[in-house]
């Protein structure tokens, strides 16, 4: 990597690869050029990241399965401010809304027996709200850590709570990769748009139906 921890180590070493006898001159003209073609590599993976996670689909995707469970208490996980505010129905939870104001929406949310609470990095870690039974999480990366903290949020035991989660990935793309970095284990089942709906709906799907607690929705 040309950034990063060891970015300039590596930018030098390769350098001197590209340029093994010129001047000094010669030397800067050719790190420079590197350091300007790492940053559009870099920049051009963090849109990747963005599109991927902000993909206006998902927006319809959570809604559907918000319409189906409107008679459970939900939350999302959005990678950023923007997306759990644009979902557009109950509560949002952010970084931006102010620790007052969050203190309040934790508070009321918590009261209802029903509901959608939106959030991003904020509820991931040491969000306690008893009757939480469905998760929708909008993108994924990698971490390991992450994916079991935000599945802790809504699979405590409970009595006999049935909980789901949906986590939402784009086919053909490297949130695949993402995601099966990020569940090792396997522990889930990949289902399209037919069987989505005829899952929330409660209706026969394939390529079998029983009881789960994570669920990838491919589109």
């Amino acid at each position: 990597m040309m950034i990063g921890p060891k970015g300039l180590t590596n930018r030098l070493n390769y350098r001197d690869q590209l340029c093994p006898n010129g001047s000094k001159e010669d030397k800067s003209k050719v790190l420079k050029e590197i350091m300007y073609h790492s940053m559009g590599f870099m920049h051009a993976l963090q849109n990747r990241k963005k599109f991927i996670h902000n993909h206006p689909q998902k927006i319809e995707v959570a809604r559907e399965i918000i319409k189906y469970r409107a008679d459970k208490k939900i939350i999302t996980f959005s990678a950023n401010t923007k997306m759990a505010e644009a979902i557009g129905v109950g509560y949002v939870y952010t970084g931006k809304e102010g620790k007052k104001k969050n203190r309040i929406t934790i508070e009321d949310f918590k009261q209802l027996d029903k509901g959608v609470i939106n959030s991003c990095k904020l509820a991931i870690e040491g969000f306690d709200c008893p009757g939480l039974s469905v998760g929708i999480v909008m993108g994924v990366d990698s971490s390991a850590t992450k994916a079991i903290q935000s599945t802790g949020r809504v699979v405590r035991k409970e009595g006999s709570k049935y909980a789901e989660m949906f986590t939402l990935v784009m086919e053909n793309t490297v949130e695949q990769e993402w995601f099966k970095k990020s569940h090792p284990k396997g522990d889930y089942i990949t289902i399209d748009v037919e069987n989505l709906i005829l899952l929330l709906k409660g209706e026969e799907w394939s390529p079998y139906k029983k009881k789960i607690q994570n669920y990838t929705y491919r589109f």
